[in-house]
């Protein structure tokens, strides 16, 4: 009984009556030995704390005894937390002062909380748990999506400061390179690449292609556009030869051979870069003047967009994985309806936000039907439309046997990335390369007065030959 006391009365429990149950049990709460000067002791919220002090206790002085009462048992100081807060602790005994400090009262034990709080949240990349002074701090930047989860773990948890903040996307280091390309495929040219469109659906379609991951016997080449014999993985153990033999399955190798087959045809294949969290827009179409009425009876023209538009924004996480939002528009003009003599626009437009990994691709299609094709014999200047004036010359696209497809890959590029030392050593290489042929480029003001030199005696005629009068002839 006394120890099953003295472990209630240690935790806190029986707070509501420590020097009764100490006195009525004979237990001894745990004891601290302290300097004379301290700086500061953690309690949290109902602890008792018994403390050693030299000599004999004659007085105990505590600035805000709301927070924190004491009472002295077999020669011990003991206290007992109330409310949070922080308050100042002076004991003296029969020579003058024996102890001097703060107290520091927490809404509960940091330790235990962090404890926990480890032992829950310990898997999440990214996430720092620190004890500092009465609170449990947490920090670093984390998923987004492990933001609503960290919120719901310290609901509650007064003790808890969250300065976790979620990853939006290295917006110093990351680059997305998006590798875009507009084709016309064919039915059987989808198929073959084996892309399980919705048949059933109308409208804007999208769907996923990524690259398989290789095994110990069979293996992937990158996942580049072409690949070449030294990107040709090592041959399998045991072969006779040195020769690997194996199958194109990546969505661009794919793709190339659907166009071999005639079953794809590249209408337009931009490359944009973004950094993650910005913005790469693209534009194919032109513009058409539209005059309004401006102040004091004047002429105002506002220039109308058409053609194919895509607006990319993407956002990088710590795990690479690209959180995209793509907004794609086609705009036409239609025939059929017109105000004042101008015409009126058809306009296509869908807005994705999807998550997706370097190296996977994300197709859309459905932005354009076959009966757009019927306009380019009503407005001559559709056919001259970028992209989309090819798409509508297009008989098989009339009659509705291919169909417009965007294909979106984005890379992740960093200044470690070997891709971008690719670059980094070719614009050495040409700057190499401009230093050598025409010397150090500065000072420019030196170098520009030798070069307008070098013009003016280019340009200069020729002197005449000795004893030849240029003005008579001869």
């Amino acid at each position: 009984m006394a120890a099953l006391a003295a472990a209630a009365l240690a935790s806190g429990a029986w707070a509501a009556e420590p020097v009764t149950t100490a006195a009525r049990t004979g237990a001894q709460p745990p004891s601290y030995e302290l300097p004379a000067r301290f700086g500061a002791i953690e309690l949290f919220k109902g602890e008792v704390r018994a403390l050693e002090v030299p000599g004999t206790i004659r007085r105990v002085a505590i600035g805000n005894g709301a927070l924190v009462s004491s009472t002295v048992v077999d020669g011990r100081l003991l206290l007992l937390a109330e409310e949070i807060g922080t308050t100042s602790l002076i004991v003296w005994n029969e020579r003058g002062v024996a102890l001097q400090g703060k107290l520091r009262v927490a809404p509960a034990d940091t330790a235990d909380v962090a404890q926990r709080l480890r032992a829950s949240l310990g898997s999440v990349r990214g996430l720092k748990i620190e004890v500092v002074g009465p609170s449990v701090v947490l920090s670093g930047i984390v998923d987004p999506q492990m933001v609503p989860l960290i919120k719901t773990a310290t609901s509650g948890l007064d003790s808890v400061v969250n300065l976790v903040r979620a990853d939006e996307g290295d917006a110093l280091k990351k680059t997305v390179h998006f590798k875009v390309h507009i084709m016309e495929i064919t039915r059987r040219g989808m198929e073959k690449l084996g892309i399980a469109w919705q048949q059933s659906f109308n409208g804007p379609q999208i769907a996923f292609a990524g690259n398989p991951v290789h095994t110990g016997r069979y293996r992937t080449l990158p996942s580049t556009d072409a690949a070449t014999f030294t990107d040709t993985p090592s041959q399998v153990a045991g072969a006779a030869s040195g020769f690997y033999l194996g199958i194109a399955t990546t969505i661009f190798s794919r793709i190339n051979l659907a166009i071999s087959d005639g079953d794809a045809y590249v209408l337009a294949a931009p490359e944009l870069n973004s950094k993650s969290g910005g913005l790469a827009t693209f534009l194919a179409g032109g513009e058409v003047p539209i005059p309004k009425a401006g102040a004091f009876g004047t002429t105002d023209v506002d220039y109308k967009p058409y053609g194919i538009k895509l607006n990319i924004r993407p956002a990088v996480n710590v795990d690479n994985v690209i959180s995209t939002t793509l907004e794609t528009e086609i705009s036409q003009i239609d025939p059929s309806v017109s105000f004042g003599g101008f015409p009126a626009f058809l306009t296509r437009r869908t807005t994705s936000e999807t998550s997706i990994r370097a190296g996977e691709t994300l197709a859309i299609s459905g932005l354009v039907n076959a009966d757009a094709s019927k306009a380019v014999d009503k407005v001559p200047l559709l056919g001259s439309i970028p992209i989309l004036g090819r798409l509508f010359r297009s008989d098989e696209f009339r009659n509705n046997k291919s169909d417009l497809v965007i294909f979106v890959t984005p890379v992740v590029y960093d200044p470690a990335s070997p891709e971008n030392a690719a670059l980094l050593q070719r614009g050495a290489d040409v700057d190499a390369n401009y230093r050598h042929r025409f010397g150090e480029p500065s000072p420019l003001p030196a170098a520009n007065a030798v070069r307008e030199q070098e013009v003016m005696e280019q340009k200069r005629p020729p002197l005449p030959p000795p004893g030849v009068d240029p003005m008579n002839g001869g």
